[in-house]
């Protein structure tokens, strides 16, 4: 778990300074093999104390048609996922649940297409507040006023990192 939390804090680092080059277009994908079981895996350890510690209980489901290695970039999908269980952790109540699944959606003999999702039962975002999420250091008056914490990057730089393997990140 330290060895793939210090994994994961140099990938946040980077993608900060990534940040000014995914926004110009000139950020390149480090394409390797990878499990996607053993990535979810992994992601979900990072928060299984945090969530014991606030009484929620996170759930992981990886599609058994994804068991196999796939070519893609791992540290960037971690990041993504990182950012989106981060949230759920921080907006859902004491007792609730937090859900992390990957899905086959589409495959042939040389493209994979995977559905990731991470949904909880925590307080949601308005309607009206829905578009302006994905905005640079954008912020919902609610995350100010819960003390959370956090840059308004987050879900930015996600959206990016997901535009930028073919992908879309929708709410």
């Amino acid at each position: 778990v330290l060895r793939n939390s210090t994994e994961q804090m140099l990938g946040l680092v980077n993608d900060l300074l990534d940040f000014s080059k995914i926004e110009s277009g000139q950020a390149e994908l480090e394409v390797r093999k990878f499990s996607v079981k053993t990535m979810l895996e992994n992601v979900s350890l990072l928060f299984q104390e945090k969530a014991r510690l606030r009484n929620l209980r996170i759930h992981v489901h990886c599609d058994e048609k994804l068991d196999r290695l796939l070519s893609g970039d791992e540290m960037r999908i971690r990041q993504v996922l990182l950012n989106l269980i981060s949230n759920a952790v921080k907006f859902t109540p004491g007792g609730g649940e937090i859900s992390i699944k990957a899905l086959l959606t589409a495959s042939s003999n040389t493209f994979v297409s995977v559905h990731f999702s991470v949904t909880d039962t925590g307080i949601g975002i308005p309607p009206d507040k829905l578009q302006v999420i994905f905005e640079s250091f954008s912020r919902l008056n609610e995350t100010s006023k819960r003390g959370t914490g956090g840059t308004g990057l987050g879900l930015s730089i996600s959206q990016k990192l997901v535009e930028l393997m073919g992908g879309k990140l929708s709410v």
